[in-house]
């Protein structure tokens, strides 16, 4: 008996490109790069949305403090010596050494100027004085931070 003869396993094939084939690796290349841009966007949007809810949360205790100040006679409440740990102490130093968090030596000498003026010692304004002043360092606070905010027009 004749063996068969043996058939080669190996065809060369001959690959014709054309447009097509082209246009789709141009194709995959552009939606390679949107995707890496969409990514850049997207990471920068979420640092974005952070500082947004950052500055959110801090002008509501900003608010917070403002209205305690508006309604109370003293600034040593519990309810604002909390707030006041979560700011830095340079932000409010007539608030801070009034309500005993952060003693500051500056606010100590204008208040003792405060307590010596004879028209504040016969009125007994002193503590209005002073509650004046860290009112003020609040609402000062605000608008930075409102004055801060992207597409925020400035306050007069």
């Amino acid at each position: 008996m004749v063996a068969p003869p043996l058939v080669s396993a190996v065809q060369h094939v001959v690959v014709d490109r054309d447009g097509w084939d082209r246009a789709i690796a141009a194709a995959t290349v552009v939606a390679t790069v949107i995707a890496i841009i969409a990514l850049i966007i997207a990471i920068r949007a979420r640092g974005d949305l952070v500082r947004e809810r950052r500055a959110d949360f801090e002008l509501t205790i900003l608010r917070d403090l403002a209205d305690f100040l508006q309604n109370q006679t003293s600034v040593t409440d519990a309810n604002v010596r909390i707030r006041m740990e979560m700011f830095p102490a340079e932000e409010f130093p007539w608030l801070g050494d009034s309500s005993g968090v952060r003693p500051n030596a500056e606010v100590k000498a204008e208040r003792n100027i405060l307590a010596n003026e004879t028209v504040i010692q016969q009125n007994g304004l002193e503590r209005t004085v002073v509650r004046e002043k860290c009112r003020a360092e609040v609402i000062g606070a605000i608008r930075r931070r409102l004055d801060s905010r992207p597409g925020h027009r400035p306050s007069l």
